[in-house]
């Protein structure tokens, strides 16, 4: 099969008003990360979401342990999203260098949010002030 770059689309919904949102549960993910010394990059959000976390953690950790505990903690805010909200969302990663192109809207880790239309609940978000955005990138594979 041939290689080439394919067309994504994402929801996405930046750190700052998923804090809003979920404050407390936000802030127990980012500070497990720095008390561990891990990076909040792209592949971090895909290790969280394809559940291979302990694939690229430091030997020197616990990787097991660290690798559920991450994962609990990137549930517990987006299971504390869901209930709040009534929408979904996930931790998401892409390393546009590598694996797309300088004009991608989204690059590193992210939160992506799971509206394809303006459903009420994605409705209510906007009308508490709530911004979210498409973007648009490639992925080579």
């Amino acid at each position: 099969m041939g290689m080439g770059y394919s067309a994504c689309k994402t929801t996405t919904i930046h750190e700052s008003e998923v804090e809003k949102i979920v404050p407390n549960e936000l802030k127990a993910f980012n500070d497990y990360l720095a008390e561990i010394g891990v990076e909040k990059n792209y592949q971090l959000g895909q290790d969280i979401q394809d559940g291979c976390i302990s694939d690229n953690l430091d030997e020197d950790l616990d990787v097991d342990v660290v690798a559920e505990k991450i994962s609990e903690l990137a549930s517990a805010v987006c299971d504390a999203f869901e209930k709040a909200t009534g929408m979904r969302i996930y931790t998401q990663g892409h390393n546009s260098e590598d694996n797309g192109s300088r004009y991608d809207d989204v690059d590193g880790f992210f939160w992506e949010l799971c509206v394809y239309q303006l459903t009420p609940e994605a409705q209510a978000l906007k009308e508490k002030g709530i911004k979210f955005e498409d973007a648009y990138y490639v992925s080579f594979g």
